[in-house]
């Protein structure tokens, strides 16, 4: 997704300190997979994160050295989507595993609107749609977008085909509709266009990522600043992961 040129790549774990507060009411259970229902004690919450954590950052060192990045490894507490924020200081390049559970999604919105105004230059929501999905679906307003390249790039190392949406002079102008086609096109990586629209929304993007079958998403940084309801929509609705490059 880089290219290389990584300083340093740092990975945070987040132990909600909302989803502890939670825990700690009276009300709360845990449902054990045999079926037995418990009360939900915060303490024990808390230590099974704290178990995750470090399952998760082994697999993310792992990670890493394979890849042969440098590295560091935080643990944080707080509220999970501040600390995202907070964590994406000073970073080019944020990646998000972000939950598809309904509940999960609705509370994107105001990080969201944050994130957006950050000084990121890449905004990743990393989901179980890459996993499952066939297409490098990629928005296309001029054939020197860094979202062509960056799709083409992908698609080749993942072995996709890549879709395309053209928008703007893109759409408007064939000689240049036609250079996008030939800049996007690989033996590796063979390129189609799902759309062409004078105007993106947030029901047709959806429903061309659901017709391809989008493993993942490019849109401009600055379409989606715009109309951050795109992303909203596209976390809502669809599994696919979505990256926002300036």
């Amino acid at each position: 997704m880089t290219a290389g040129g990584i300083a340093e790549l740092l990975g945070v774990f987040v132990e909600d300190m909302r989803l502890l507060e939670h825990a700690r009411s009276r009300l709360a259970r845990e449902v054990l997979l045999s079926g037995v229902e418990r009360p939900l004690d915060a303490k024990t919450l808390s230590r099974q994160i704290r178990a995750q954590s470090q399952r998760v950052r082994g697999d993310f060192e792992a990670a890493a050295r394979k890849l042969g990045l440098p590295h560091s490894f935080r643990f944080a507490r707080g509220e999970g989507y501040a600390e995202l924020v907070l964590h994406s200081t000073g970073t080019e390049t944020l990646v998000i595993t972000a939950a598809t559970s309904g509940a999960a999604r609705a509370a994107w919105q105001p990080t969201l609107d944050t994130l957006l105004s950050a000084s990121l230059r890449r905004l990743l929501f990393a989901r179980e749609g890459w996993q499952t999905g066939r297409t490098v679906l990629a928005l296309v307003e001029d054939p020197s977008d860094m979202a062509l390249s960056v799709a083409r790039r992908i698609a080749e190392q993942s072995q996709s085909p890549i879709a395309l949406i053209l928008f703007g002079a893109a759409a408007a102008d064939p000689k240049a509709l036609r250079g996008v086609i030939d800049d996007a096109d690989t033996p590796k990586a063979r390129a189609s266009i799902a759309a062409v629209e004078t105007e993106i929304g947030p029901a047709t993007l959806v429903a061309s990522v659901k017709r391809t079958s989008a493993r993942l998403v490019i849109i401009p940084w600055k379409l989606a600043a715009g109309d951050p309801e795109l992303i909203g929509a596209l976390l809502n609705q669809t599994n696919s992961s979505v990256l926002l490059l300036k």
